[in-house]
């Protein structure tokens, strides 16, 4: 049986955001994509994520609660995207830091990891900086991750 894909999108300060669930969970947000007609409104939760998403650009969320996530990657993925669930709201953490957390001492690896990250803000991968300070890469463009950083600064 076909996996059924629900569709939706959002505007916000750094893009239209697309957003793309299936039945287990959120699978991906797209940043910049182009916007989409709400498709398989079935998937109550995928309101409720684009409703949370907004509250968090609006300053008003800090934390994505009950948003059921259908992650798809390696096991080294995995470690690395469940491994950001404890950096908070606010803060960072370097590359080779989280590298080391899990017992992985190449922050190249980490960087792999998280560059192909499906669910970027809700996995904030955007809170991984270098060690030198600087904000390091983003597969969503620099400037949408220094936007996440400052707005998550500001409050």
């Amino acid at each position: 049986m076909p996996t059924v894909e629900s569709l939706c999108s959002i505007d916000s300060p750094i893009g239209c955001l697309r957003l793309r669930a299936v039945e287990r969970g959120m699978v991906a947000i797209d940043i910049g994509a182009p916007a989409e007609k709400a498709l398989g409104e079935q998937f109550a939760f995928l309101r409720d994520c684009a409703r949370q998403l907004t509250e968090y650009f609006a300053g008003a969320r800090r934390v994505f609660a009950d948003v059921p996530i259908a992650l798809r990657g390696t096991s080294f993925q995995l470690d690395v995207w469940n491994a950001l669930e404890r950096v908070r709201f606010g803060e960072t953490i370097t590359y080779g830091a989280l590298g080391s957390r899990l017992d992985c001492g190449s922050a190249r690896a980490i960087g792999q990891a998280l560059t192909r990250n499906p669910l970027p803000i809700i996995v904030p991968c955007h809170r991984v900086v270098a060690a030198d300070g600087d904000i390091g890469g983003y597969a969503c463009g620099v400037a949408a991750k220094r936007w996440l950083l400052d707005h998550e600064a500001a409050r």
